[in-house]
Order: structure tokens, then C-alpha cells, then sequence
């Protein structure tokens, strides 16, 4: 994969456990998205919801099922589109990139809530996010 998030500052020391195939490659860093109950793959496009940031790198086939994920902290992630800094920001339909879902979110909406923009980007940018779960 590509455009992978980078921990600038850890909230929280631990990370969250979930389940995950053996079949699949997630390098650290790699938007992770709920796909069942306990279950994350990586993420894929603006439909799912968000579960956390890779905390390691998963190999495929390497026998391990828990992936932890953070879910708190402040991440430089990559734009898709342009992001107004303190607008709040959920998963693009690109794997790994962010969108700016704007600063006023109706109650239907917010389960698509990742973070808050610390930073103004256009697309590719890599800007600060705060993520908080």
C-alpha cells in the first residue's frame, strides 16, 4: 500500500486489539476499517467505518490474527481533495487518504468522523490529524 499515516503524537500507549485475516499484508501505519464484529481489514473506500491506525506491520500467511490499531493520537495523513485546517475529516474513497467532511455534521453523520484537521492540505498533502475514539 501507500500513503500510510506516521504517529507525530501518541495520546495512549496501548493499542486496540481486533481480529484480522492471516491472509492479508497491513504495513504500519495503514487505515484500518470495521468489517464484522471484532473484525478490521484495511481500508478501502468512504463506505466503511473507521477502526484505527495500524500500530505494527502484518505479514500475510505469518499465523497472527490480533492487529492492534490506535485509536488516539495525532497522525500526519495523506489529503484526498482539499482539507480546511479544524474541519472535521473521515475516510476518502481512496485507501489510505482522508476527506474533508466539513465542520457542521448531522447526527446521521458521525459515525464518519475520524479526526480534526490540524492543518490546511490540498490533495496529496500530508497534513496533521488528531484522531480520538
Amino acid at each position: 500500500m501507500a500513503d500510510e499515516a506516521t504517529i507525530v503524537r501518541q495520546l495512549a500507549d496501548i493499542a486496540v486489539l481486533y481480529y484480522t485475516s492471516t491472509a492479508i499484508n497491513v504495513p504500519r501505519g495503514t487505515l484500518m476499517a470495521l468489517t464484522g464484529d471484532n473484525t478490521i481489514d484495511t481500508h478501502l473506500d468512504r463506505t466503511q467505518k473507521f477502526a484505527g491506525i495500524a500500530a505494527t506491520q502484518k505479514i500475510a500467511a505469518d499465523g497472527a490474527i490480533p492487529q492492534g490499531v490506535f485509536t488516539r493520537g495525532v497522525f500526519d495523513m495523506t489529503c484526498e481533495g482539499a482539507i480546511v485546517r479544524g474541519n472535521y475529516v473521515g475516510l476518502s474513497a481512496t485507501a489510505n487518504k482522508i476527506e474533508d467532511l466539513g465542520n457542521a455534521i448531522s447526527l446521521t453523520d458521525l459515525d464518519k468522523i475520524i479526526g480534526v484537521a490540524l492543518a490546511t492540505g490540498t490533495t496529496d498533502a500530508i497534513i496533521n490529524v488528531q484522531i480520538g475514539r
